[in-house]
């Protein structure tokens, strides 16, 4: 073996075990998050809630329509100024209905069905801050060894594929990447089967 490949090998090795532990490292940061997000989402969720409470009030006190009565009273109002009030009133009776939704999906006490609750219902504003002052940990339960486990699989596959198609798949075969710059190169198609 000639004293590149060495180099290359244990330079190889070294790369793969730190993007492993990295992975890991990561994974276990997921159930984390996704608490802090979680929280996060619910003192957005009481605060609509408080601030819509206070008009679902004043509406039945004063009104047998309701809120969504009074909501369409003002949006069929003549002042431009009311309309506006009644427009917002309706984007925040979303926004409730819509951080409902998130919180009752991210209350699954699985994290692979929260993830999938937490892709699916998705505040970019509320991630963002979340991110900004999570402070990362090194939590010992189940989930997240489960996450660092799975993340840390995924890392070292993806970094075991890109070193297959850097080194060749096999002795003295083109690696996968001079195969697609000569296949695109040549303009030639790859065969059917």
């Amino acid at each position: 073996m000639r004293w590149g490949n060495a180099v290359g090998l244990m330079l190889a090795g070294f790369i793969d075990r730190v993007l492993v532990v990295l992975g890991a490292v990561l994974g276990a940061q997921w159930p984390g998050f996704l608490e802090a997000y979680r929280q996060r989402l619910g003192g957005h969720l009481d605060e609509s809630r408080r601030w819509l409470n206070s008009y679902r009030q004043l509406t039945e006190q004063f009104s047998e329509q309701g809120l969504s009565g009074f909501i369409d009273s003002l949006e069929r109002s003549q002042m431009p100024v009311l309309r506006a009030q009644g427009q917002l009133l309706q984007q925040e009776l979303n926004r409730e209905a819509h951080l409902e939704q998130a919180w009752n999906g991210l209350s699954d006490p699985s994290t692979f069905l929260s993830s999938w609750h937490f892709i699916k219902t998705l505040d970019v504003h509320i991630a963002k801050r979340t991110l900004e002052i999570y402070s990362p940990t090194l939590p010992l339960t189940i989930d997240a060894l489960i996450w660092a486990l799975l993340v840390a699989v995924l890392v070292w596959g993806f970094w075991a594929l890109l070193w297959w198609g850097v080194k060749g798949g096999c002795r003295g075969g083109m690696t996968l990447w001079q195969r697609v710059w000569k296949q695109a190169s040549s303009g030639s198609t790859p065969p059917s089967h």
